[in-house]
């Protein structure tokens, strides 16, 4: 009976030592220090009020973050109509998301960006235009499409569940395998 029960341990702590190798293949090799990106400032910033016509809003970040997977809403708050021209741009530490014409009012910027590790990290913030009278853009036809902003993770959360799942399988395919062995060859 010690015998078996040494085998069964030996097979289910390789098993899982096989899925914690897949785990961990997934992970970002080139972070030694394992920092998230973090949101250091925006243009315009959090409650101020313009005064001259903006032509993109800007995120600024402490690293680079991933253009293709991070999304910046910008919408004017009485209607919810999303104000951006295009998608969201990385350069160097920036997040940019140029914008129609916006019309004198309050505004509210919601974001969701993606670290280079993959880590998310979202937020939003609020600021309100008020343009002279003579430099008031035409009533533009803004877009209607809303970009979600809030949502699962990025890549790294799927290594992550992805490897788990390779391993819970590993393991009880284990198991499985050696309750259906027949009493004389154990």
């Amino acid at each position: 009976m010690v015998v078996r029960v040494g085998r069964v341990v030996a097979r289910v702590a390789v098993l899982a030592g096989a899925g914690l190798a897949v785990l961990l293949a997934g992970l970002p090799v080139a972070a030694p220090v394992w920092a998230h990106s973090r949101l250091l400032g925006t243009d315009p910033a959090d409650g101020t009020t313009v005064t001259s016509v903006l032509p993109a809003v800007t995120l600024t970040f402490n690293e680079v973050v991933r253009a293709d997977l991070s999304t910046v809403l910008v919408e004017r708050a009485a209607d919810h109509t999303g104000y951006g021209d295009g998608p969201a741009q990385v350069v160097d530490h920036e997040l940019r998301q140029p914008v129609r014409p916006l019309r004198s009012g309050d505004y509210r910027v919601a974001w969701r960006a993606i670290s280079v590790d993959g880590h998310p990290v979202q937020g939003e913030f609020r600021f309100t235009v008020a343009l002279p009278p003579d430099r008031e853009p035409a009533a533009a036809t803004p877009d209607k499409v809303r970009t979600p902003v809030a949502g699962g993770g990025g890549p790294a959360t799927w290594w992550w569940a992805a490897g788990a799942v390779v391993a819970l399988v590993a393991v009880a395919a284990g198991l499985i395998r050696v309750r259906r062995r027949p009493v004389g060859t154990r």
